[in-house]
């Protein structure tokens, strides 16, 4: 028997472009689509570098800035991804997928401008490089599917959707296949809004859910929709306007209206303010509008309280909680929508994004969240001076923060956990919160959960070919990993041979029928050959005068 190797490509690369707030963030994937069932997800693991390590590239500002001048946004996308497109082989460029998924900082924009800017990407992007993009894989994402996508991650990352099979003790059949019932819900904290996401087994009847059906999400994350092994209830609700960042500028404008008066000055038009939310002795400039007038300075002048400063947080956060009478016990939810089902007590549940940054940047307090060690933490670090901050910031000290982060320290911690507590009712000693930035060897982003999602038929490609090929082995090799295929041959071969054959005999006779007849009688079956079989048009042309072995005399 013969048989033939074949080597296939099972590899699918992917850009996704987190386009944020504050700046976008490129990530790059490869899925691995060989070899998996209806009840397998696609693996999906980051690409990494020549050193080990994922391929992240950053750019600020946030793709929000460009509302003005939409046209220099594809510029700006264009930098991003030419610093990234080399890691990506040149042959596999076409079999690359692009997204650039959008998130709060374009939904705070109005609708005319975000899409502006997204109608310039979805024209000039596909002209200018091969890969695979549609106009869905450009776009401004829906808070709650942030959420969503995230959720996806985070289990995915710690196996919560692997499946085991129940074999028959009779005759070793798989009677049932059932996936993990225990998964996590995340808690992500952006620069400009806040998601939250968990499963809920049964949806709850009341009344107050029943309002907000929209917020269930019925998902199947399998490759084949009429499998059931991956079906998940998912409950998200997204809070726009509650980011870290935009928090700050809500807090200045109450800050306004509520702090203590150090000091007015009438002449220069401006007013010195106690700020418990900034280190001590940091001085920091705002300016606020007035319905008539002239705008009046604001200048906030640290006091490095920490306790006041998480009151002052919980304050704000409260006057946006609306309680439910509906109930025998009345129910307080942040924007008054409810968290059904959630057992915040002993739920698993991790924080993201800011969640991380704000505990462990400065802190080192990244993990498990402990209330109580974080306004210890806060306490200690907002009341030195700011002077004694900023020459630890010059002595790498704080190694894993920047200036920005050295300054809002104090209100982005007050703000994370103020929200936690006050906004989502977790309760203080909550024990099952983890703020997390890597698991696994990966950064936990909701891109990865997007590409699970939105890609997760890819895998029915290859079907077809796994019924005709048996597979020999798999190469795992990490950046290039292919797959070889053995087959009959015999067939094949058999085809060739004839092929071969005939066109070796159609070009024979040409030269002998083009040495013993008349030229009238070459002619003509030459012309009669090149209509009927076009494509050995080239084999039927006399070609005998260039061969002096075969000269005759007309």
């Amino acid at each position: 028997m013969t048989n033939i190797v074949i080597l296939i490509d099972v590899v699918h690369y992917v850009m996704v472009v987190d386009a944020g707030s504050s700046g976008s963030r490129l990530f790059l994937y490869w899925c691995d689509l060989s070899g998996h069932s209806s009840d397998e997800l696609m693996r999906v693991e980051p690409l990494l570098d020549e050193f080990g390590r994922p391929i992240v590239k950053k750019k600020n500002p946030g793709l929000s800035s460009f509302a003005k001048k939409p046209k220099d946004a594809v510029k700006y996308m264009k930098d991003l991804i030419d610093s990234s497109i080399k890691h990506i082989p040149v042959d596999r460029i076409k079999q690359t997928s692009l997204f650039v998924l959008a998130t709060a900082g374009m939904r705070l924009l109005p609708a005319e401008e975000s899409n502006a800017i997204i109608e310039e990407l979805r024209s000039t992007l596909p002209k200018l490089y091969d890969f695979v993009v549609s106009s869905e894989n450009l776009e401004v994402i829906n808070g709650r599917w942030e959420g969503i996508y995230a959720w996806i991650t985070i289990n995915y990352v710690l196996g919560r959707f692997s499946c085991n099979k129940t074999v028959s003790n009779v005759d070793m059949t798989v009677q049932k296949k059932t996936c993990s019932s225990s998964t996590a819900g995340i808690v992500d904290l952006g620069g400009a809004s806040l998601q939250i996401a968990y499963e809920v087994k049964q949806p709850t009847q009341n009344n107050n859910t029943n309002l907000h059906s929209e917020l269930y999400e019925e998902l199947n994350l399998g490759n084949d929709d009429a499998s059931v092994s991956h079906k998940y209830t998912v409950f998200a609700n997204t809070y726009l306007g509650y980011g870290a960042n935009v928090g700050i500028e809500r807090y200045k404008k109450w800050l306004a209206n509520t702090s203590t008066i150090l000091h007015k000055d009438p002449s220069k038009n401006s007013t010195l303010l106690s700020d418990c939310c900034l280190p001590n002795g940091l001085i920091e400039q705002m300016s606020t509008d007035k319905a008539e007038g002239p705008s009046e300075d604001l200048i906030r002048q640290g006091r490095g309280c920490f306790n006041e400063c998480y009151d002052a947080v919980s304050r704000l956060i409260q006057s946006n909680v609306t309680c439910s009478t509906s109930h025998q016990n009345a129910q307080c939810f942040l924007e008054g929508i409810p968290l059904p089902g959630l057992d915040s007590s002993n739920a698993e549940f991790y924080g993201i994004s800011e969640y991380w940054h704000s505990t462990n940047d400065i802190f080192g307090l990244g993990g498990r969240y402990d209330k109580l060690r974080l306004k210890n933490a806060a306490s200690e670090f907002c009341s030195l001076n700011w002077t004694t901050i900023w020459n630890r910031f010059r002595r790498k000290q704080y190694h894993n923060a920047d200036t920005s982060r050295i300054r809002t320290q104090c209100f982005k911690s007050a703000w994370a956990s103020a929200l936690l507590h006050t906004g989502l009712k977790f309760p203080e000693d909550v024990s099952n919160f983890y703020s997390v930035l890597t698991m696994a060897g990966q950064e936990i982003q909701w891109t990865l959960g997007a590409i699970l999602y939105r890609l997760r038929h890819l895998p029915l490609k290859f079907a077809e070919m796994r019924k005709q090929y048996r597979r020999l082995s798999f190469l795992a090799e990490k950046k290039y990993p292919r797959e070889i295929y053995i087959v009959n041959g015999n067939l094949l071969l058999y085809f060739l041979f004839i092929v071969v054959s005939v066109l070796a005999v159609l070009y024979i006779v040409n030269l002998l029928v083009s040495y013993f007849l008349p030229e009238r009688r070459v002619k003509l079956l030459t012309l009669l050959l090149r209509r009927k079989v076009p494509l050995i048009n080239h084999i039927m042309t006399d070609n005998s005068t260039q061969l002096p072995h075969y000269r005759r005399t007309i």
